[in-house]
C-alpha cells in the first residue's frame, strides 16, 4: 500500500513540475517521505528514494531537502546492502551537494 502511494507520488512529481512547486509549501509531506527512507522494508525505502529523486528534477526543492536534513537522514541508505537503494540515495545526495557547491560534481 505504501509502495503504491510512493510510486504514484513519484509519477506525479516526475510528470508535473507544478506539483513539485506546490510541495515546497508543504514540508510535512516531504519530511514524511524522507523519513520513510529509514523503513525496515527495503521496497518502501527504494520507492521513497525514487520519489525524492523525482522531486529533485526541479532544482527548487534542493534547499527544502537540505533544510530538512536530508543528507543526515539518508546516511543509512547510503550504506545499504542493497545496490539500488545505495545508488539512488547517492544520486540524491549528489544533486543536493551539487546544488550547494557550484562547479563541484561528485560521482556515484
Amino acid at each position: 500500500m505504501i509502495e503504491q502511494a510512493l510510486n504514484t507520488l513519484k509519477r506525479i512529481w516526475t510528470k508535473h513540475g507544478l506539483a513539485r512547486s506546490f510541495v515546497q509549501l508543504d514540508y510535512g509531506s516531504v519530511a514524511l517521505v524522507l523519513n520513510l527512507t529509514n523503513s525496515e522494508n527495503s521496497r518502501v525505502v527504494l520507492r521513497a528514494l525514487e520519489a525524492i529523486l523525482a522531486l529533485l528534477k526541479g532544482e527548487e526543492c534542493c534547499d527544502m531537502l537540505v533544510k530538512l536534513g536530508a543528507v543526515e537522514i539518508l546516511k543509512p541508505s547510503m550504506m545499504s546492502k542493497y545496490h539500488e537503494i545505495k545508488k539512488t540515495s547517492l544520486q540524491i545526495v549528489n544533486k543536493l551537494l551539487a546544488s550547494k557547491s557550484e562547479g563541484v560534481r561528485y560521482t556515484v
